[in-house]
């Protein structure tokens, strides 16, 4: 978590390159779960309490914007990964948060404690590969990379 607090202590720092939707409730955040399937690893659930989705500079991080899971769009996650797992049969204990351009996408794994951050190319057949050991050590990567691209 201490990756996470750095990462929300940086964004703090430069409130001009955040747009985020607003922390988000414990009951949405269950229903997210409850849509996908899964259990968000706390250093995500955090995130989505505290920032809900939304971007830092020009990297967006997707989350739980409302209820309506079924008819919404990107930054929504939950969204996102029903389309994906629907369209592209990605593996069902992930949940994409967050595409890099190319048709990858970063994902955060189920699980009650703190799981690798993976990333998938979908309808590739190809097994995720781990990118970093946690969502708060990628989370604060991205913000590090998006100040120091300024």
């Amino acid at each position: 978590m201490s990756d996470y607090d750095e990462a929300t202590e940086l964004i703090a720092k430069y409130p001009d390159l955040a747009d985020f939707v607003g922390p988000r409730d414990e009951a949405l955040v269950r229903a997210a779960e409850e849509a996908l399937g899964v259990q968000f690893p706390p250093s995500f659930r955090r995130f989505l309490r505290e920032f809900g989705a939304g971007s830092f500079g020009g990297q967006e991080i997707y989350g739980v914007i409302d209820a309506d899971f079924e008819h919404s769009s990107i930054p929504d996650a939950v969204w996102n990964t029903i389309s994906l797992r629907r369209d592209e049969d990605i593996p069902a204990d992930l949940v994409a948060i967050y595409a890099t351009g190319d048709g990858e996408q970063l994902c955060v794994q189920s699980g009650s404690s703190e799981t690798p951050m993976r990333a998938i190319w979908p309808g590739s057949g190809d097994e995720p590969e781990v990118i970093a050991s946690d969502f708060g050590v990628w989370f604060k990567e991205l913000v590090e990379g998006e100040i120091a691209d300024r």
